[in-house]
This record gives C-alpha cells, sequence and structure tokens, in this order.
C-alpha cells in the first residue's frame, strides 16, 4: 500500500489520490485515458529516471509543450524529485525559448513534436540568450539535454520513454519552502523574469482556492483543462485544484472555441476555467447553449472581460460567468466573485479565504473611499522573489504591490482600473 504524506510537495497531492481513489480517471486526452494510480505510476518512473541521468533537487528541468498527459506527468515527476519545473509556452519564439533556458540554466527540456523545432533551434543560439549573473551556471548546463515527445529523436537527444525506470515508491523532499516553479513573464527590456514559487506557496494557493464558497471545483467534476499548463492559471489554479479534489481534467491543446464547446459537450464537462477570449468567442455562437449544457461552473481568469461580453454571453446560454483576479506570483488565484454574496457588473470578486487585499497610493499609504490605487496582496501564497537572487520578495509585513491597479467598494469587492486610472 503507498503511504499518504501530509503535503509538503504538490506532487503528493497525486500520491493522495492514487491511494484514496486509484481507479477513478485523472486526465482525459483525446481517446487516451489514465487513472489516478496510473498517473501516479508514470510520475515515479520519470522521477527515477531523471534521477539516474543525474538529476538532483534543485536541478531546473523546462516542459514545452502542449496539454498533454506528458506535461503532466513531465511536471509532477520533476516535483517529486525535488527539481524545478520551468514551463515554456509552446508557441514561444526561438528567441524567447533561448533566453528562459538560459536564464534558468535548465539541464533538461521536455518538448513534443508543436515546439520541438523551435526548441531545438533554441539550443543552438547560446550566444544570443543572455544570461545575467548566471554565467557559472549556464556554462554547467548548455545545452540542456532535449527531451522528445511522440517525434522523431535526434543525436544527443533522449526519447521520453528513454527518461523512465522501474524500481521502489519515489518519496518527495520534505521542504516546502523549496522552490518548485518558476514562472517566467516576459520582463522589461526583453530580459526573462522569474517567479520562484515554493510548495507551500503553490499549496497555500491550492487550498485558498478550495476555500472559495460555494466551492469552484467538487470531487465529481469533470474539469475542462483548456488554459495552457504553461501559464500560472492553467498550471495551479485549475490543474492544482484537480489534484486536490480528484476531479477529471479533460485536456485541450490549442486555443480553439470549437474544439473546446465540442469538448464540453462530448464528454460532459461541469467545470469551466479560461480564459476572457474563448468566452468572447463562444457569446457568438448560436450552437454554444446546446453545447454548455452540462456546465455547472465556468470561471474567467488571466484577464479581465468586459461586462457587455458577459451580458451577451449569460443570456445566450443561461450559465453564469464568474471571474477572479491573479498574478503569478501569488500563485495565482487573489479575489474570484464566486467570494461575493452579490454579483456587481465589472467586479472580480473579493479576496479567496487567506488573502488580504490593500489599495494603496504612491506614498505606500491605505487608499481612502472609493479613490483608484494600487493593489498590494499577502497571504502565504506569495512567491519567494525573483529567480535567482530572490529580489523583489515581499517586505518584512508581507505585503507585494502588484503594479496593478485597483478600486474596493464600501462591500470590499475588487474593481480593476488601468495605469490611466491610478492617482
Amino acid at each position: 500500500m503507498k503511504v499518504v504524506l501530509a503535503a509538503t510537495n504538490v506532487a503528493e497531492l497525486l500520491r493522495r489520490q492514487a491511494v484514496r481513489n486509484g481507479a477513478r480517471t485523472a486526465l482525459i486526452d483525446g481517446d487516451r485515458r489514465v487513472t489516478w494510480s496510473q498517473l501516479d505510476g508514470r510520475v515515479d518512473e520519470l522521477a527515477r529516471g531523471l534521477s539516474e541521468l543525474g538529476a538532483v533537487a534543485g536541478d531546473r528541468v523546462a516542459i514545452s509543450m502542449v496539454n498533454r498527459i506528458e506535461f503532466v506527468a513531465s511536471y509532477l515527476g520533476a516535483l517529486r524529485g525535488g527539481r524545478v519545473a520551468v514551463p515554456i509556452h509552446p508557441t514561444s519564439t526561438p528567441g524567447a525559448v533561448a533566453r528562459v533556458l538560459a536564464d534558468s540554466a535548465s539541464r533538461w527540456c521536455f518538448a513534443d513534436a508543436a515546439s520541438v523545432e523551435v526548441v531545438r533551434e533554441a539550443a543552438s543560439c547560446r550566444t544570443e540568450a543572455p544570461v545575467g549573473s548566471g554565467g557559472d551556471r549556464l556554462a554547467r548546463t548548455w545545452p540542456p539535454t532535449l527531451i522528445v515527445v511522440d517525434a522523431p529523436v535526434q543525436t544527443g537527444e533522449l526519447g521520453y520513454g528513454d527518461v523512465t525506470a522501474v524500481g521502489a515508491e519515489v518519496m518527495s523532499p520534505r521542504d516546502a519552502e523549496a522552490v518548485g516553479l518558476l514562472l517566467y513573464s516576459c520582463g522589461t527590456h526583453g530580459r526573462p523574469r522569474a517567479a520562484m514559487l515554493s510548495h507551500r506557496a503553490l499549496l497555500a494557493n491550492i487550498d485558498q482556492a478550495s476555500r472559495i464558497r460555494p466551492a469552484p471545483m467538487r470531487p465529481d467534476d469533470i474539469v475542462l483543462g483548456a488554459v495552457p499548463l504553461s501559464h500560472s492559471y492553467g498550471l495551479n489554479a485549475v490543474l492544482g485544484q484537480v489534484l486536490l479534489q480528484g476531479s477529471t481534467l479533460v485536456l485541450g491543446k490549442w486555443f480553439d472555441p470549437e474544439e473546446m464547446a465540442q469538448l464540453v459537450s462530448t464528454e460532459g464537462v461541469t467545470c469551466v476555467p479560461v480564459a476572457p477570449p474563448v468566452v468572447a468567442a463562444w457569446a457568438r455562437r448560436d450552437d454554444v447553449a446546446a453545447k454548455l449544457a452540462p456546465v455547472r461552473t465556468l470561471l474567467v481568469g488571466a484577464a479581465w472581460l468586459a461586462v457587455d461580453v458577459v451580458r451577451e454571453f449569460e443570456q445566450r446560454t443561461g450559465v453564469t460567468v464568474h471571474q477572479g483576479y491573479g498574478v503569478a506570483e501569488a500563485g495565482p488565484v487573489v479575489t474570484s466573485t464566486l467570494e461575493s454574496p452579490e454579483r456587481k457588473p465589472g467586479s472580480v470578486g473579493r479576496p479567496v479565504p487567506g488573502v488580504e487585499l490593500r489599495i494603496v497610493d504612491d506614498t505606500g499609504s491605505d487608499v481612502r473611499g472609493d479613490a483608484p490605487g494600487e493593489i498590494w496582496v499577502r497571504g502565504r501564497n506569495l512567491f519567494s522573489g525573483y529567480w535567482p537572487d530572490g529580489q523583489g520578495a515581499p517586505g518584512p509585513d508581507g505585503w507585494l504591490a502588484t503594479g496593478d491597479g485597483g478600486v474596493v467598494d464600501a462591500d470590499g469587492d475588487l474593481f480593476l482600473v488601468d495605469s490611466e486610472g491610478m492617482t
């Protein structure tokens, strides 16, 4: 029998589901289905395989794939072995990929047919990759070893099946403050900038979002996994909740509103987390009400959705749109309209349980009344600073200045404003 651990590593959420619900379906990827027990076994095999390649705790493992079973297994396999996952969007340019690989000094990079050619080109342009203070790290890791999924393997590369090893059950490291994830944003002047998220932060935000009432996701939900897993919304807000709840995740690979709507209908999807462009596209479809008939909850994140689009979509479908606000540095969920007793047009809701929020002026003082200011947040979900030296981490008082503008009304509901609306 597998041992159930107190969760100090995100991968242990998977272990819990394998123990409790091993025979239930965890992931649906086209005509492929894996149970919780099968997924747990694959993650163990990858964790052991990386160890046999020489991976040690703290090594960075990049993942450049579309949403698929192998992405989930590679991510959790890296975490289970104490490594740091570095997700890269599969449509990134070679230059962007090179900068992330170089800055993170990733020793390995998983890539599938959608991204492998770009990753190969990126790995060949070392001199074009700014390294900042990581020159020594880069010298030890460049070029990273490419691990290829569902595509021909070239000299010096490994196939996905080569990075598996049979053996004893893998027990994750117990240091919750260890960094589990580097999430890159564009940064300024083209320089990559990665938020370091510890297992403590990732697990805290998963727990905080689960305590929203009504709950955004339940164990009996079938969840649409169309938000890119390379984004914090898809990776921790969606996959993280699925791991905690034991829901079933239906993986969608590309932004295709018609394909997504068909997945909802075919698989009986009940929980739909999406980005605003999907809702805008669905609002114009005559068949959308029938396609979304199984949906219980629709969640919108990653960007604000216009009030008129929400109104049109809800009138056409009868499905309520719930919005939220988040930032990668917060794991990412900060607010949700599910926490608000009254729905207000334009609001992104109230802070989720365990997260505090302030609106601050340019002197660092709290804004009074309904004047706009900068959004500051505090909670156990906050990041450990930017890679590699922790610069930008929350101060001694625990507050993080997000750089985003907002207004909080008398009821505590947040409304976002652009920079021109700032005081």
